[in-house]
């Protein structure tokens, strides 16, 4: 039992040293780049749908870590709504959604993944049409995600 344990803590003291190795192997500095691998790892999970947990925590780490050098990154908080929205955490998902709006992005996806959200929150689902009418007036940025959205499911 004692060696069971002790694998299990070494085991997540090596997990969390290669999460935070993978974090300062990239250039933060660099939001292209983070976004481009951000876009690359979303994509991977419609491929492959045992990457689900893991590419999203991945994408969180990264858009956390990108936004805490530059927190006005409308990309960064659009991707980071989506993944959010995805988890089911629409609320905060709307939270960071709306900061980019803010910030005065003219990005479909962060207008339809507004839309996603409020359409996930009851109290918000009224106002979620204007978001998905004010998207089909804007293109969607090459680095930006859409969040998953069944409309039948509503």
């Amino acid at each position: 039992m004692k060696i069971r344990t002790e694998l299990g803590i070494l085991s997540k003291i090596f997990k969390k040293k290669t999460n935070s190795n993978e974090l300062t192997s990239l250039d933060f500095t660099n939001s292209d780049s983070i976004l481009k691998i951000v876009v690359e790892l979303y994509n991977e999970i419609w491929t492959d749908s045992k990457k689900w947990k893991e590419n999203h925590q991945k994408i969180e780490r990264y858009l956390t870590e990108l936004l805490s050098l530059n927190p006005n990154d409308t990309r960064a908080l659009t991707n980071l709504g989506a993944i959010l929205s995805d988890n089911g955490k629409h609320k905060n998902a709307l939270t960071e959604l709306l900061k980019a709006e803010k910030l005065e992005s003219k990005d479909a996806n962060l207008y339809r993944n507004i839309g996603i959200a409020k359409m996930n929150i009851e109290s918000e689902r009224q106002n979620a049409k204007e978001y998905f009418e004010i998207a089909n007036k804007f293109k969607s940025d090459e680095l930006t995600i859409e969040a998953y959205f069944d409309p039948h499911g509503h």
